[in-house]
């Protein structure tokens, strides 16, 4: 597995870190140039919406403990969506650098 890759324009590293930083998994700003790359990869965007229709009723129940007032409840599925989160990002990450195919916009 990769963790950083070569700039398609100005070959500087971006590694895992900056795609970590990135507001979406489609693309990427490199730290060196400021260029911004386009991330292709097959069923990036199906398994985007997968995780959308998981998190909304997550998100919407961890709501509905709040507004009960079933704060040990709460506090355990919001650690453990915290966790569950950081966890999807790293392996996304990995899967990206290692497959995905990274082109500058013009």
């Amino acid at each position: 597995m990769k963790t950083s890759i070569a700039c398609p324009k100005c070959n500087g590293q971006i590694t895992l870190w900056h795609g970590l930083q990135a507001p979406t998994p489609f693309r990427i700003r490199c730290a060196r140039c400021k260029t911004k790359l386009r991330v292709k990869l097959r069923g990036l965007k199906i398994a985007f919406v997968g995780i959308i229709i998981v998190a909304v009723p997550l998100g919407g129940y961890l709501g509905y403990l709040i507004a009960t007032r079933h704060w040990a409840g709460a506090a355990l599925l919001g650690v453990a969506l915290v966790l569950g989160w950081f966890f999807l990002e790293l392996l996304t990450g990995l899967l990206l650098f290692t497959r995905a195919e990274f082109t500058p916009i013009d």
